[in-house]
């Protein structure tokens, strides 16, 4: 902690210490996946789990594995939640049973793009995680949650092609929070700029000069002209 070089030490001593006891494990284990700190492994039915992980804890007295099994053949994984059916193995989203689906809403002051960001990369997650069976209601999930809790407006054209993730971008919306409204910036006018954040914002802006030091000596009643 606290140098460029931890994560590597880290993953170099995790790895030396995990090749060891596969190594000279009872069993081998069908799969064992890795990820910083977080395992994912599998053996036979006719293996004994917990033989395994005493076998682990084995290699060193300060470093000790803990172990959660399958429950009705469903095991999360970091994001990824796999189940075990009769001939495939299925995966899809997971989340915490805390998690609240508030991202930040439309209505913020974050840059338009940084919400666009949040959609396109958790379209991105959910094509590279789910099952295609799963990925349907996944997309579902993402737009029922952007629309309904965060405020985020599906164009009408996407609302019968729930397939389409690339259509749940942040729109124009019309609620208390969109209003037209007049401000004054102290600084030239460009009609660009204007036409910009009344485009993107919804205001209508008026530039003006600030107040100079010779305003503020003539609203004094000196005299300026030297």
């Amino acid at each position: 902690m606290g140098t460029s070089l931890s994560p590597l030490i880290t993953e170099i001593s995790t790895t030396s210490l995990e090749e060891s006891p596969l190594s000279t494990a009872p069993f081998h284990p069908l799969c064992w996946y890795r990820n910083v700190d977080d395992t994912f492994t599998t053996i036979a039915h006719q293996n004994d789990p917990t033989e395994f992980l005493e076998h682990l804890n084995a290699e060193h007295q300060r470093i000790q594995f803990t172990m959660k099994t399958d429950t009705n053949q469903h095991l999360p994984f970091l994001d990824v939640s796999p189940q075990t059916t009769d001939d495939a193995l299925r995966t899809s989203v997971y989340r915490k049973p805390t998690h609240t689906n508030q991202y930040i809403h439309y209505n913020s002051c974050h840059h338009l793009q940084i919400k666009q960001a949040i959609i396109a990369t958790l379209t991105r997650r959910a094509k590279s995680i789910c099952h295609p069976d799963a990925l349907s209601s996944e997309l579902d999930h993402l737009k029922e949650t952007f629309t309904s809790l965060n405020s985020y407006i599906c164009p009408p054209s996407l609302q019968n092609h729930p397939q389409d993730p690339q259509g749940l971008q942040p729109q124009a919306q019309t609620s208390s929070f969109a209003h037209q409204s007049h401000h004054t910036l102290p600084r030239p006018c460009h009609s660009s700029d204007s036409r910009f954040i009344k485009n993107k914002a919804y205001i209508d802006v008026t530039f003006s000069s600030g107040k100079s030091i010779k305003t503020h000596l003539q609203a004094k009643g000196r005299d300026t002209s030297t």
